[in-house]
């Protein structure tokens, strides 16, 4: 399996373990859900899009993208988009097309 598409699925939450047996999965498709975290994605290693748009992602408390760093995982990512989420309206519409993400927030 290479795409998934679970838009509009009402997900709440990423179970971990939830992905492990997609090792190939190259595109992921989640928007329009109400998902908050994305800490169980790290085994998506060679994942290339990931579409988080509308959903409720937030910034941590101190103002940082956790999500961004819950994702620097995902060597392979290309594109990521958090649009339309509450972390975005922070930065307008926020999408990170071709990236290549690294840890941006500093450990508090």
């Amino acid at each position: 399996l290479q795409k998934l598409y679970l838009d509009h699925n009402c997900i709440k939450e990423i179970e971990s373990g939830s992905f492990e047996n997609l090792p190939s999965l190259e595109e992921l498709y989640l928007s329009d859900n109400a998902i908050k975290s994305v800490q169980h994605m790290w085994q998506l290693t060679s994942l290339k899009t990931l579409n988080l748009s509308s959903n409720y992602i937030k910034s941590d408390r101190l103002g940082g993208l956790q999500v961004i760093k819950e994702l620097a995982a995902l060597n392979m990512l290309e594109d990521l988009s958090l649009l339309e989420n509450p972390v975005s309206y922070r930065f307008e519409d926020l999408s990170l097309h071709s990236c290549v993400l690294s840890i941006l927030i500093p450990d508090y």
